[in-house]
């Protein structure tokens, strides 16, 4: 299932959804997504801007950093949100939080990849993964970094998120917020962080929360 399915999914729950994406690259998943408005961000865009934009749809060539902190208005708000910029969990963490405080009422955060499909791919450095990779011929070329270490920070300290991982693809989280039990509370040290690994991909997979999209779907609230 492509990105965009996903994403398509998701947005035609709700009524004249507005959508926000961080990581556009190429395009092919932002521009294939149908929604009532359209926000891309990335710090370059690898493909031509069009001009004029299509009605509904606006570019914010910079950084995710600088569109949270200083061109979003305080009350704009999207029904979905998809996280796809640099692979890092340090970035990827930030992204998330500035999401949040842009997530309207009933709506969904998307975080890609969550789920590594090799050592490789989970290395948070792209240039030592790719001389791993080429040295080694091993997996895809496919880089993920570590965003995956998202999904153990969601379950220590952010209760009021419920989430699953999409099992129709490579692995997408998806977010909502509904209050978690205490019991689904992992607790960790801060600390804990620099030495979760790849192995805990493997090891823990059950905390993925891993189901079919059309699952996920079922699960999420009723749109606003």
């Amino acid at each position: 299932m492509l990105r965009s399915d996903v994403l398509q999914a998701l947005l035609d729950r709700y009524v004249n959804p507005d959508y926000l994406e961080i990581g556009v690259f190429r395009g092919e998943t932002f521009h294939a997504i149908r929604a009532d408005r359209k926000v891309a961000v990335d710090p370059q865009f690898h493909f031509a801007v069009p001009q004029p934009a299509p009605r509904g749809t606006v570019y914010h060539e910079v950084a995710s950093d600088v569109y949270f902190g200083r061109i979003v208005k305080e009350t704009e708000l999207f029904e979905v949100i998809y996280l796809d910029g640099l692979h890092t969990f340090e970035q990827t963490l930030r992204d998330l939080l500035n999401a949040i405080a842009h997530l309207a009422p009933g709506g969904v955060i998307v975080v890609d990849d969550i789920l590594p499909s090799t050592f490789y791919a989970a290395v948070p450095d792209y240039e030592t993964f790719d001389q791993l990779w080429r040295l080694t011929g091993q997996g895809d070329a496919s880089w993920m970094g570590d965003v995956f270490k998202l999904l153990f920070f969601v379950q220590s300290f952010l209760q009021p998120f419920s989430y699953a991982t999409v099992a129709d693809n490579h692995g997408q989280l998806v977010l909502w917020r509904r209050q978690r039990s205490a019991d689904s509370i992992v607790h960790r040290r801060i600390a804990a962080f620099l030495e979760i690994g790849y192995p805990d991909v493997l090891l823990q997979r059950n905390e993925f929360n891993i189901q079919p999209l059309a699952n996920i779907l079922l699960t999420l609230p009723a749109p606003s």
